[in-house]
């Protein structure tokens, strides 16, 4: 488990050098003609070895920024005539794993040599007030959207800022749907998912407890998660609860939709909403022994299964993405568990111009 975290470390490490090199290449801090720092260097500066750091540099000569001179050095070959189309792509930095990001764009490097894609991270707010200052100054050109922030955009009329796209054939028309406004598509989908419930298979098989299949309801759940519960070693089940793309499908599975009577007030008393809200609530009071205060982020709950902490998680294929090099946990997934109707929530992301 160890070997395997340093080797990603190290494999980020190469990633980090490579991507600020051709930054400093693209925006023209490093000058065409000029040398790059040597390779001991950059082997120092991000603890990597000499020959990782020739790895890295092999990427920037296939992307013809960097020209290799034996026993001379590494030159930057931007000419003016091959000056590159800069693309600024605005990005959510957990795609770097869940999508497998940078590999997505050196294939696309491939294909397309003189256009330079420019990583920038978006800012952790994903509304209109934190992203339209950067659509604004030129800041980026493309950027990935949650449905929170597309949602955001369309409640403040600000959907204008964003290209409107023609729809793509052969993508599903329930994520087009989902992306569009008025009838007009301002986002073309890039990755999806539904939540879906994932589980340790060895916890289970230690347990002798069955594993879940698409008939579990809540009560199964809690039943099972009870079994699996070790004290002071690992919960049956968890979910970083305040997560925007989590509550809701408590909400989505008691099938009632929001309305107001004459005097403009609602009723939960009696309707299949409030067994969802107390559904929510005896999931918070099963994870008591565990704090809520250790999971800070939607992707902590990820972490504490793979570290054998939790039996059972709430979540999607590309939070599981990015643990696709773990060998550790041997696991499987199913279908999220149901209340008053078998539904999921769709997260999908986009990409906006």
């Amino acid at each position: 488990m160890e070997e395997q975290s340093g080797r990603k470390h190290f494999r980020e490490r190469m990633e980090s050098m490579v991507r600020e090199i051709r930054d400093e290449i693209v925006t023209g801090k490093l000058k065409d003609g000029q040398f790059l720092p040597s390779e001991k260097a950059y082997a120092k500066a991000y603890k990597l070895s000499n020959k990782s750091v020739r790895q890295g540099l092999d990427i920037l000569v296939s992307e013809r920024l960097v020209e290799k001179i034996p026993r001379v050095g590494n030159k930057i070959v931007r000419r003016a005539a091959e000056v590159q189309t800069t693309l600024r792509f605005g990005y959510y930095p957990s795609l770097l794993e869940q999508a497998a990001l940078e590999t997505l764009i050196e294939q696309f490097h491939n294909r397309h040599p003189n256009i330079q894609v420019q990583l920038v991270p978006l800012p952790s707010a994903h509304t209109s007030q934190a992203l339209k200052p950067l659509l604004a100054d030129g800041g980026i050109d493309l950027l990935t959207m949650s449905a929170s922030g597309f949602a955001d955009f369309a409640e403040n009329g600000d959907l204008e800022e964003l290209e409107t796209l023609e729809p793509e054939p052969h993508i599903y028309r329930f994520l087009t749907e989902a992306m569009s406004h008025d009838g007009r598509l301002k986002m073309q989908p890039f990755i999806f998912s539904p939540l879906i419930l994932c589980y340790n298979r060895s916890h289970f098989r230690k347990k002798d407890v069955p594993e879940p299949d698409s008939g579990w309801r809540w009560d199964d759940l809690f039943e099972y998660a009870a079994l699996l519960n070790e004290e002071k070693e690992r919960v049956g089940f968890y979910f970083h609860f305040p997560s925007y793309n989590r509550w809701p499908v408590f909400l989505l599975q008691s099938g009632v939709t929001f309305r107001r009577d004459e005097e403009g007030s609602m009723k939960l008393g009696g309707t299949s909403l409030l067994d969802g809200l107390r559904l929510c609530q005896r999931l918070i009071a099963s994870q008591n022994n565990f704090p809520l205060l250790l999971s800070e982020q939607e992707a902590d709950a990820e972490k504490l299964f793979f570290a054998g902490k939790v039996s059972m998680i709430m979540t999607t294929y590309f939070s599981l993405h990015a643990y696709r090099q773990q060998p550790s946990v041997k696991y499987d997934i199913a279908p999220l568990p149901y209340g008053n109707e078998n539904r999921t929530l769709l997260l999908a992301i986009g990409l906006a111009v």
